[in-house]
């Protein structure tokens, strides 16, 4: 059987898995650092890293801790990773998105992932940083048709991944087979002992059913699927305009005092309570039944194939 790494650019990975980038603040250095380190590609979010960290004291702070904290976190988890891979996810939607991007590359960030919204700009934000891989996230062929022409007229640079509903070596397998050259997954790397969230933020995905899963549709115009905690139920609406932070470019919140801040709510998840956080959650969480390490979830992941002899840095 041949060995199967990953190519991303001129990075090179043992097993062909890109950890997803979860926010707010899911995923930072110890998840991302401890994937890099046992053979993926191991990914910070950096949507709002600043609002759970000691530089968020009052909202002027907000985009100088943002700055400040992602800096630190891709310091830590190339302590943590060594020679592994390590990127970044950066939002489209969020305000700040050239700042995070910006400070992702300056830093070392082996590749940047950017989606909700079409990246159609990255490659021009990180010409200076041509070994820097950079990774779209498209949910639909029109959207990857566009990002294709933009960027193989304007900068040469296509890579594409596979992603949704990939929970174990079998999917893996499964979706390579049909001629991915890899996969992204993201909910199954809550569970683990490294993840940067509160252990009563993995508790609840270990507790949920498949009927415990609903969408949620959000301040930014985009659904997704959450665990049905109290918060969903309680119609997560919030009187009046006003923001926090004013971390996103669209948002019925600010704008029109509708639905709720989900920053606020996300940072509530990651940082434990149960009763006031938002879960977002994949299709296959109900599956998480006890945490583990990424070592161990990797080898597990891994079974089916040869990875690659060595992780080589570019």
């Amino acid at each position: 059987m041949e060995p199967v790494g990953l190519t991303i650019g001129k990075k090179k990975v043992r097993i062909p898995i890109i950890q997803g980038g979860m926010g707010i603040g899911v995923s930072r250095s110890g998840l991302a650092g401890a994937v890099a380190k046992n053979g993926g590609v191991g990914v910070i979010a950096s949507v709002a890293l600043g609002l759970i960290s000691p530089y968020f004291k009052k909202k002027s702070d907000y985009y100088e801790a943002n700055k400040l904290s992602l800096r630190d976190e891709i310091k830590k988890a190339r302590e943590i990773a060594g020679s592994g891979v390590i990127g970044v996810n950066c939002m489209v939607a969020i305000t700040d998105y050239e700042q995070m991007v910006k400070v992702s590359v300056e830093n070392g960030a082996d590749l940047i992932i950017s989606g909700a919204g079409l990246p159609t700009s990255l490659p021009g934000l990180t010409k200076e940083y041509p070994d820097v891989a950079l990774v779209p996230i498209v949910s639909s062929v029109k959207a990857a048709s566009v990002i294709i022409r933009k960027w193989e007229k304007s900068y040469g640079r296509i890579p594409i991944i596979a992603a949704g509903g990939i929970w174990d070596a079998k999917d893996i397998r499964n979706v390579m087979s049909l001629g991915a050259s890899g996969v992204q997954m993201a909910s199954r790397f809550v569970c683990t002992h490294e993840c940067d969230a509160d252990i009563k933020f993995k508790e609840i995905y270990i507790s949920a059913g498949d009927e415990d899963l609903a969408i949620v549709h959000s301040p930014v115009g985009l659904p997704g699927r959450a665990i049905n905690t109290a918060f969903m139920k309680s119609g997560k609406k919030a009187k009046g305009k006003g923001c926090m932070a004013n971390c996103l470019k669209v948002c019925a919140k600010r704008d029109m005092g509708e639905e709720f801040c989900i920053a606020l709510a996300l940072k509530k998840a990651v940082t434990g309570d149960i009763k006031n956080g938002l879960f977002f959650a994949g299709t296959n969480a109900p599956k998480s039944s006890k945490l583990v390490s990424v070592a161990d979830l990797m080898k597990e992941l891994a079974e089916g194939f040869v990875p690659a002899p060595i992780s080589i840095p570019a």
